[in-house]
């Protein structure tokens, strides 16, 4: 099967996307910490990266641009926790940023504080509308509100161009409330266009399936999307519903999770779209947010790779368990 999503998508996306507001001015930086930062960031080198911005904003705390080189070399390593503080007093300082935006957004899903997430500032804190709409509803959920989380992915479907992401999300928010026939419904309407937009959505839908007690027309599927000749993890799951085992649905069994998903639909349709260190972002934070989404875990390993972060991509490939069927 191919997967029309990113190609269909990616042209939208890109443009809804935008990179956020324009990078603070330059100030006056410290110049050997900051231009030796500068050199490990053209190598991708994240981790030098890291240490000389940390070194040179130490020297001088309110420069804009030393912040937000902090938060993003650390969200590249997958440190959310260490970014997260810097991009906290970016917020406090009222500065407008992406890359801090998206940490704070990750931290405050990580800490499930879903009010302060429908409480931001969208012109100042926003991400991009995509992404702004999708956690919204995500956390409108997690407040318990399911009326008015399901109202802000209609919205989101409004706009062309993001509809086939904000259905995918809306049918994975059904599912993880246990709505598994309403999510069924989205599944398969149109001859199940929606359930064949990405290599994640079908398995989506053969859990549904299997969650409504439908194994041998989730057995169909598994089959008709990937053919006969099945990868490990996809064997797995083969063998799982063959022997009528009743699959858990992991794809977003949580809202923490949904947001991860959010992040990683963004890194899928953006990756080989635009820059490699960019997309690392977004595949970071799914992977924080949920450690069991090896997708993403093996997207940041490829992208480090592709950035030349050998040694990066090895110890981000370890976080694969052995025995994983990946």
């Amino acid at each position: 099967m191919t997967f029309p999503f990113r190609r269909a998508a990616t042209a939208a996306l890109a443009l809804s996307m935008a990179f956020g507001a324009a990078a603070p001015v330059v100030a006056q930086e410290p110049a050997g910490a900051y231009l030796a930062g500068r050199a490990a960031t053209y190598g991708s080198d994240f981790a030098a990266a890291a240490t000389y911005y940390t070194r040179a904003l130490v020297r001088d705390p309110q420069n804009a641009v030393l912040m937000e080189s902090v938060v993003f070399s650390q969200m590249a390593l997958g440190q959310l926790r260490s970014a997260y503080p810097v991009a906290q007093r970016m917020w406090d300082d009222g500065i407008n940023s992406q890359i801090a935006n998206m940490a704070m957004v990750g931290g405050l899903a990580e800490a499930q504080d879903y009010q302060a997430l429908l409480s931001r500032d969208l012109k100042l804190q926003g991400i991009g509308p995509l992404v702004d709409g999708l956690v919204t509803a995500w956390a409108h959920l997690g407040a318990g509100d399911e009326t008015q989380a399901m109202a802000e992915f209609d919205r989101v479907a409004e706009d062309e161009g993001l509809r086939l992401f904000a259905l995918y999300h809306r049918a994975l928010a059904l599912a993880s409330i246990g709505d598994f026939e309403a999510a069924e419904a989205m599944f398969a309407a149109n001859d199940g266009q929606l359930s064949k937009i990405t290599r994640r959505a079908v398995l989506a839908r053969v859990q549904v399936l299997s969650q409504l007690d439908r194994n041998e027309q989730a057995l169909s599927f598994l089959t008709e999307a990937f053919g006969t000749q099945l990868d490990p993890a996809l064997t797995a799951i083969s063998d799982g519903l063959s022997r009528n085992e009743t699959l858990p649905f992991t794809q977003a069994a949580t809202v923490t999770d949904g947001i991860a998903e959010v992040f990683y639909t963004v890194a899928s349709a953006l990756s080989g779209e635009a820059a490699n260190d960019y997309v690392l972002i977004y595949a970071r934070l799914a992977s924080v947010l949920s450690p069991v989404h090896m997708d993403s875990v093996l997207l940041s390993a490829d992208l480090l790779e592709k950035l030349g972060r050998y040694d990066l991509s090895e110890a981000t490939y370890k976080l694969v368990k052995p025995g994983h069927p990946d």
